[in-house]
């Protein structure tokens, strides 16, 4: 079996609904698949895993589709990334760049994201991640099956993704802007 990670704010505009829907083909197709949820909705509330159970049930996937909440950044999150085979965000909105893509490839964990925002500035589709189409359950679910059927794919993703995600670390760019800033005042 394999297990299909997402972590963070539970928003539709993430591609939630989209990663469920693309469960369901997954395991039309006799993948022995399971998508796990560790994040959080916004004010205490509830409304969109609600949403996301309902369609989880209508489907008949309440047995694949795991709710695990909110957990704590370091220890407890990075055990979810090391039990995923793959992270997927499939996000539909514009946004900046996710710190859980970073947190997925410095947990080694291969990933599959939107061709959005930022995203295919910091990172490269085929080197570092498998970028997809915003919205497009197609496209999510052929990045998944690319990545089971694939496994150099697989790991040149997880090598490279694990070294940029080093290259990125807070103290990193801390440093970079220090040195920048540094070479700006003598000039």
């Amino acid at each position: 079996f394999i297990n299909i990670l997402y972590t963070g704010r539970m928003d539709l505009s993430k591609g939630l609904l989209e990663m469920i829907e693309c469960l369901n083909m997954l395991r039309q197709s006799g993948i022995n698949a399971f998508l796990h949820f560790v994040g959080w909705e916004d004010k205490n509330a509830t409304i969109v895993s609600d949403i996301l159970r309902e369609r989880t049930s209508s489907l008949g996937l309440h047995d694949y589709v795991v709710f695990h909440g909110k957990k704590k950044v370091g220890a407890e999150l990075n055990s979810f990334y090391r039990m995923a085979d793959i992270y997927v965000i499939g996000s539909k909105e514009n946004e900046g760049f996710p710190r859980t893509i970073w947190e997925a490839m410095a947990n080694s964990c291969p990933v599959v994201a939107s061709r959005i925002g930022s995203i295919p500035i910091f990172i490269e589709s085929g080197k570092h991640a498998i970028l997809i189409e915003p919205g497009s359950i197609q496209s999510m679910t052929n990045a998944v099956l690319l990545l089971l059927q694939q496994p150099l794919l697989r790991r040149r993703l997880i090598k490279n993704g694990y070294e940029i995600a080093q290259s990125n670390t807070l103290e990193k760019q801390s440093q970079k802007i220090t040195t920048l800033l540094n070479e700006y005042i003598r000039n």
